[in-house]
């Protein structure tokens, strides 16, 4: 499978991904792809690595560029990144098994449960 090498990536991208957990993933910058994970019925931000890191860790393959930030988001701004990614995967036909709760959401739950 063909995929985008990690010296092509731009911090900032958005990419469709064929990895582990995630769909699609913003670089970095910094050798990974922050997307919206599932695990459990929670959805978070979760950072997978290059492939070209090689094993264990590099799990991201980039298919293809899908479009950058918008300003005034940034890789930094956990609940505004979130709510943007999500958007984006519904507009880009991702289906979830279900729908996915917010991000302040799953953050509350996880403070009850400790």
């Amino acid at each position: 499978m063909e995929y985008i090498t990690i010296q092509k990536c731009q911090r900032g991208t958005v990419y469709k991904l064929s990895s582990r957990n995630l769909h699609y993933g913003v670089y970095d910058g910094d050798e990974g792809f922050i997307g919206i994970r599932q695990k459990f019925g929670d959805f978070f931000l979760f950072t997978e690595y290059h492939y070209d890191q090689g094993a264990p860790f590099g799990t991201a393959k980039p298919l293809k560029e899908v479009t950058q930030l918008p300003e005034g988001i940034t890789i930094d701004s956990d609940f505004e990144l979130f709510t943007w990614l999500q958007q984006l995967e519904t507009e880009q036909g991702l289906e979830r098994s279900h729908q996915p709760r917010s991000m302040k959401e799953a953050m509350e739950r996880r403070q009850r449960e400790e």
